[in-house]
């Protein structure tokens, strides 16, 4: 008898979180990557941010490096609404060493780092 409730309340425990968990996909639908950029007026390297859409439409919110603590170097190109194949590039100040990118959009948020 012990066995048997077990089992069912295992059971309803297994059926009432099936339907738990969020909606953000398993996959991210940007590709997110890191390059170094020159700046051949003022003569240095600093970090860019390349985040493409892998989906037909995307809204990128925001571009976050080392939880905040890299500031773009041009607020306005934080966010943008990507098609298919399109790009976009956040640029960073110089001295930022990137170890976290986080791209926050309207499909959920997607860290590399």
């Amino acid at each position: 008898m012990k066995r048997l409730l077990t089992s069912l309340l295992a059971l309803m425990l297994i059926i009432g979180l099936g339907g738990c968990g969020d909606d953000t996909p398993k996959e991210s639908p940007v590709k997110i990557s890191l390059q170094q950029a020159y700046n051949s007026a003022w003569n240095y390297y600093y970090p860019k941010v390349l985040v493409i859409s892998k989906v037909d439409k995307i809204k990128v919110t925001d571009v976050i490096v080392n939880k905040g603590n890299c500031k773009p170097l041009f607020a306005d190109e934080t966010s943008k609404t990507l098609k298919y194949g399109e790009q976009m590039e956040v640029r960073f100040k110089n001295n930022c060493k990137v170890m976290k990118v986080e791209v926050v959009t309207n499909q959920g948020n997607w860290v590399v780092g």
